[in-house]
């Protein structure tokens, strides 16, 4: 079996993998959820497994996540503990692995709550998204996107109302709340560590 070596930074949740040299990416995986301590997606097509990558706990402003385990014929994995989880589909010959830049990750918080951000349901539920357009042609854009709840992400997408741009710039703000940011590819995401009844993630995109 091969196995990727990834290390994550999270600023609290910012993920940076590294050493994947595949020139023809597999597809990712979808639909991260936890139920009952068991932690499944949705199968890709094709992929002869899954890696599983994991922090302990929680979010953290310096932390690494490491290659957990490796799941084969199945899509899920049970008696998860609390932590930061992400996963990584590979082809049937191991040569091809999934994007780590569209890698979806999850977190079971030690409460029991779990904290979607890839997701419409959880903490961080979305209000409203606006996009606003700018520069030549449009080819630059503004997307906003306003949550609320408890403690949770909220998440601004560049690929949003069927376009797709990566991030140049992002901000968070709170009228309430100290809030902490990671900037990704394609979309920013804002963090509540103390709660906030309203949040808004902001990413400068570009097409």
């Amino acid at each position: 079996m091969i196995k990727q070596c990834l290390r994550v930074l999270l600023l609290p949740i910012f993920l940076l993998f590294a050493g994947l040299a595949n020139a023809m990416p597999f597809p990712s995986v979808q639909n991260l959820f936890i139920e009952d301590n068991t932690l499944s997606w949705d199968a890709v097509a094709n992929a002869g497994g899954y890696n599983i990558y994991y922090l302990p706990g929680g979010p953290s402003k310096n932390a690494t996540v490491e290659y957990f385990t490796t799941v084969k014929n199945a899509t899920s994995l049970s008696d998860i503990q609390p932590g930061v989880y992400s996963v990584i589909a590979f082809s049937e010959d191991e040569t091809q692995f999934s994007e780590s830049s569209s890698a979806p990750f999850i977190w079971l918080r030690p409460d029991g709550v779990v904290d979607n951000p890839d997701g419409p349901d959880g903490p961080g539920d979305t209000i409203s998204t606006t996009i606003t357009f700018y520069g030549n042609n449009n080819d630059r854009y503004l997307v906003e996107t306003e949550c609320t709840d408890e403690v949770g992400i909220c998440t601004a997408n560049c690929n949003y109302e069927g376009n797709a741009g990566y991030v140049t710039g992002g901000f968070c703000s709170a009228s309430d709340s100290h809030l902490n940011s990671s900037g990704y590819i394609d979309h920013y995401q804002c963090y509540a560590p103390n709660g906030a009844a309203v949040m808004t993630a902001g990413a400068y995109c570009s097409k």
